[in-house]
């Protein structure tokens, strides 16, 4: 073959063969082990920018799936006061979580996708457990009065403001609490004030999602819940009340 093709050289100068280049040895070809401990290090590096920045891009789905529930449970409990003479669940056995579960039907509406996946529930281990929670419910202490830790049922029509009454909020990850009571000073703690977009009570950023006895929900910043109007509060009074927190 090889005196085949030089003889076709000597006949053809013209033209000239290519003969297959030889194989690279698998040695020249591989990475050696500090290239590929910088190619190793690049992609941590990128993965460590990149991952938070995945986490921030899904944190308005979240937002709005956690208002969604805040709606569905809200409108569990003004069903449940049509169908109890305008009364709104008390605090008594069973706790809310389970008196409207007929109403809101699927137990993960109680869970924020924002919060951890089994956050703190004074019900767990009984029957007042219907899965992991993520929300509280208003306590009405004004209305109760010295009776506030005492079983007691508020009238919807007790409520002036609809529009700008807190029904639900949103509670801290290691809180059990099934209720928000600002007399036992549950807005430091156990109500989570800043729950989305990486906020905080301190910087002032970021907020958590509230529904409204008219069946609203809207998303605060920290502290608007209290200030200019405590709308935890239904008298006058109480709604000019600010916590300092």
């Amino acid at each position: 073959m090889l005196m085949n093709m030089q003889f076709f050289e000597q006949v053809n100068p013209q033209v000239q063969t290519t003969r297959p280049a030889a194989f690279p040895s698998a040695r020249a070809a591989a990475f050696t082990r500090v290239e590929l401990l910088v190619v190793v290090g690049a992609c941590l590096v990128l993965a460590a920018i990149q991952i938070p920045l995945l986490g921030r891009s899904r944190e308005p789905g979240n937002v709005a799936v956690c208002a969604n529930n805040l709606r569905q449970i809200g409108a569990a409990m003004l069903m449940f006061s049509a169908d109890n003479d305008g009364y709104m669940t008390g605090r008594s056995y069973p706790r809310w979580p389970l008196l409207l579960l007929p109403y809101y039907r699927q137990t993960n509406v109680l869970h924020c996708p924002s919060d951890a996946a089994k956050p703190s529930d004074f019900g767990t281990g009984n029957t007042n457990y219907v899965g992991p929670r993520s929300y509280l419910f208003n306590g009405f202490n004004d209305y109760a009065g010295p009776d506030w830790g005492r079983a007691f049922s508020v009238p919807m029509r007790a409520i002036k403001y609809p529009s700008e009454t807190i029904l639900f909020g949103e509670k801290y990850t290691d809180s059990g609490h099934w209720w928000f009571d600002f007399n036992q000073y549950d807005d430091v703690r156990e109500l989570e004030h800043a729950r989305h977009f990486d906020g905080s009570i301190s910087t002032g950023k970021g907020g958590s999602n509230y529904n409204f006895a008219d069946g609203s929900v809207r998303l605060l910043k920290p502290g608007q819940s209290f200030q200019p109007v405590f709308l935890w509060g239904i008298s006058d009074e109480s709604r000019g009340w600010f916590p300092i927190f």
